[in-house]
């Protein structure tokens, strides 16, 4: 594989990235996952630091669940505009919900080991409440929490690459076969770099786009709508996450879009990447 072939897929994805009923899809499946972290958010204004982390966090976890789900339908109507057999968005959902739903399954393991990760911290911020010993104990014992942040963003990262590799194999396999525990996850991690690369490539306008209007709706927040009041503070996070949404989109289609391109790449000539 060389630059040219990296160009030409980047270019074919692009291409079909801006599909209407595709954009209007997509945008709703990010609204559903902004009500998530929104709710999240409202509820970690009044929480204390051990409460909030789980609020930063899961709600992604979630919400990855969801963008799985979502990805398939988006990865098999891209398969069939490249084949040129385009059968409309209603009845790909008919054919797709059962292997979307199921996908969504996969982030279960993921949440499973945040919520564990997040009990041990509990005990930190435990340790750290005992009656005059609280602090002194916190600073000797800091290494932890350290290593369970720091493992809480790498599952970050994981879930990124799940959703980049393992969504194409449920979408373009039939559903019978489109499993975890099957022979093909053994594959999951093979070709890593060029998956790696690939996954950079598609990532790329997704976390271009989040910097923006994260910059944009902070600036909004802190300067034109800035509020003390918890309920005005969610209302702007509310009414801020809908263009947040419809603009994030076409980076989101693009980067499934990809998702699709690699999974091809490496299982049609896995000798030659």
């Amino acid at each position: 594989m060389d630059f040219t072939e990296i160009q030409r897929m980047c270019q074919r994805a692009a291409n079909h990235s801006l599909s209407k009923t595709k954009l209007c899809v997509t945008s709703l499946g990010i609204v559903l996952c902004g009500l998530m972290v929104v709710f999240s958010q409202s509820l970690g204004l009044l929480s204390g630091a051990w409460v909030a982390f789980s609020l930063n966090f899961l709600p992604l976890f979630l919400s990855g669940g969801l963008l799985m789900g979502l990805g398939v339908m988006l990865i098999r109507s891209y398969h069939d505009e490249i084949k040129e057999t385009d059968i409309g968005f209603g009845k790909l959902f008919m054919r797709s919900w059962h292997a979307a739903l199921s996908s969504a399954y996969v982030f279960m393991p993921i949440v499973l080991i945040f919520l564990s990760v997040w009990a041990l911290l509990g005990l930190f911020y435990l340790v750290s409440e005992v009656p005059m010993l609280g602090d002194f104990l916190a600073s000797i014992l800091s290494t932890g929490p350290f290593l369970l942040h720091l493992a809480a963003l790498l599952l970050c990262l994981f879930s990124i690459y799940i959703l980049f590799v393992v969504t194409p194999n449920f979408a373009l396999k039939p559903f019978s076969e489109a499993t975890v525990m099957t022979e093909e996850s053994k594959r999951y991690l093979s070709h890593f770099f060029i998956r790696a690369v690939l996954l950079v490539v598609g990532l790329f306008p997704l976390l271009l786009s989040l910097v923006l209007l994260s910059i944009a709706a902070t600036m909004t927040t802190h300067g034109f709508a800035g509020s003390t009041n918890h309920l005005q503070q969610v209302m702007q996070w509310l009414m801020i996450m809908l263009p947040y949404a419809v603009l994030l989109s076409p980076s989101v289609i693009f980067f499934f879009n990809m998702a699709a391109e690699a999974h091809v790449l490496v299982h049609k000539n896995p000798e030659n990447v």
